[in-house]
């Protein structure tokens, strides 16, 4: 009788382990996917900032006709001094960058540039591009 309830009390912690490991297990995982939510909520935020700069340069001509100087340079995100930094608040780098096509025709006969934004983190000395947004800065006051 003694050896039977010693099996069974073995039996019961192994069990007992095994349910709280898959409760850690199950935490854990609800950690990383609140962090990658919240890294990708940062980065969608991110980019839709910068969108909303850049299309602030359609409210006035000679902002328009800065886009290149401002933003031109901001292509290359293996190049520290080609791309946009941005530290989140909860601490983590985001970097940008931003492709401007050339003058078209955007939208029913309004000239225009489209904007193209890229987000990504740096995992391991490799960037994981994030977010992307596609954006059109119309000319209001060109012909």
């Amino acid at each position: 009788m003694a050896t039977g309830q010693t099996l069974l009390t073995l039996a019961s912690i192994v069990l007992l382990a095994f349910i709280t490991m898959s409760i850690r297990s199950i935490y854990v995982q609800s950690v990383n996917n609140s962090i990658d939510t919240l890294y990708t909520t940062e980065a969608l935020n991110f980019g839709r900032t910068l969108s909303e700069r850049i299309q602030s340069y359609s409210s006035n001509p000679a902002m328009y006709n800065e886009l290149d100087n401002d933003f031109g340079d901001f292509n290359d995100v293996n190049d520290a001094g080609s791309r946009i930094e941005f530290l989140t608040p909860s601490g983590h780098t985001l970097y940008a960058t931003v492709e401007l096509s050339g003058e078209t025709n955007v939208l029913y006969g309004q000239n225009g540039r489209f904007a193209t934004i890229r987000v990504f983190e740096e995992v391991n000395d490799n960037f994981t591009l994030k977010s992307e947004y596609v954006t059109a800065v119309i000319n209001l006051f060109g012909n």
